[in-house]
Formats: structure tokens, C-alpha cells, sequence
């Protein structure tokens, strides 16, 4: 059975240090973790996580996890160099999928007429994911910039009118 500790802090990040440092780990990858939910519940300060050590495999699997998402990330930032088309994009690992995001101000070109243009660059994508790292689910999001600011400003409003709250606030604040 694995050791498990509690690690407290005031950020996540200090709580998951003091688990590692408890459990004698080099870094927080090598952490497997989880929210202590009942500790938020009781009006708490801080953050209380319960951690214990990964199994070397696993360590081993999110490294091969990462250089996937890592190399797509490449691959999608060669091929749209290739295009003519400049974009910020990012990668990350979701369970045992590979997800890339793309920011283009090109959003329209790249997605294409029914979004013909983007199944095409996830098809070569994920054709490139399977042939350098293995059999994967890959995605690809494409965002424009207008949009992802238009986004914003209307989560800023809705605020602003007390939306987002919690499930608890659903007469509107009528107080009914």
C-alpha cells in the first residue's frame, strides 16, 4: 500500500511542497494527489491536499504524456509556419489524450468552410501524434483572438450582474 500524507499551505502549490517534502519526493511530478474537499467545507484558510508517491511507470507514462503533447505542439506550430499563418499555440495532456490549442487571428482560414480545414489539420495531426508517440486521442481547438476577447468581456458582464455564483443563487437574488 502506498504512504499517503496530508500536505497544508496557504496556495496549492505550498501545500503540494509540503506533501513532497514529507514524503521525500525531488519534484511534484512525482506526486499523485488529491483535494481534501471537507477542509474548504469547515471554513478553512488553506489548502489541505492528500498525496502520495507515483510508481515509477507512472512517472514514465506522464513524461511520454507530455513529449506528445509537446511534439504536437511543434508539429502544429511547423505546419502553420509552413502556411503563412501566425498563432500562439499551447499543449497539454488530459487523462491520456493529447490537446492542442490554437490562437490565430487566421481562426476562419484554418477552420475552413464547414470546418473542413480543421478535420484535415487533426487528421494529419493525429496521424503524427500515433506515428511518433503511440496511439492517442488528440484534439485541436482553434480560437481567434476578437473571439476570445468577446468571451471575455461578456463573463466580465455577467458578473457584473451577479451570474456565476454557485447553484445556490438561482431565483436571480430575489431573495424569494
Amino acid at each position: 500500500m502506498m504512504q499517503s500524507v496530508s500536505g497544508e499551505g496557504p496556495t496549492l502549490s505550498e501545500a503540494l511542497q509540503s506533501a513532497a517534502e514529507q514524503l521525500g519526493a525531488d519534484s511534484l511530478e512525482e506526486l499523485s494527489w488529491s483535494f481534501v474537499r471537507e477542509h474548504f467545507r469547515q471554513g478553512a484558510w488553506s489548502v489541505l491536499v492528500e498525496a502520495g508517491l507515483r510508481t515509477a511507470e507512472e512517472i514514465e507514462a506522464l513524461k511520454k504524456g507530455r513529449e506528445a503533447a509537446d511534439g504536437a505542439a511543434e508539429w502544429m506550430r511547423e505546419t502553420l509556419r509552413l502556411f503563412g499563418t501566425e498563432a500562439k499555440v499551447k499543449s497539454r495532456m488530459v487523462g491520456e489524450n493529447v490537446q492542442v490549442a490554437v490562437l490565430s487571428s487566421d481562426a476562419s482560414l484554418l477552420i475552413g468552410r464547414e470546418g473542413r480545414n480543421i478535420q484535415a489539420f487533426q487528421l494529419l495531426l493525429r496521424r503524427f501524434v500515433e506515428r511518433n508517440f503511440g496511439e492517442r486521442e488528440v484534439r485541436l481547438d482553434v480560437e481567434s483572438p476578437d473571439r476570445v476577447e468577446t468571451r471575455d468581456r461578456g463573463r466580465d458582464r455577467d458578473e457584473d450582474r451577479g451570474r456565476g455564483r454557485g447553484r445556490g443563487d438561482r431565483d436571480g437574488g430575489r431573495g424569494d
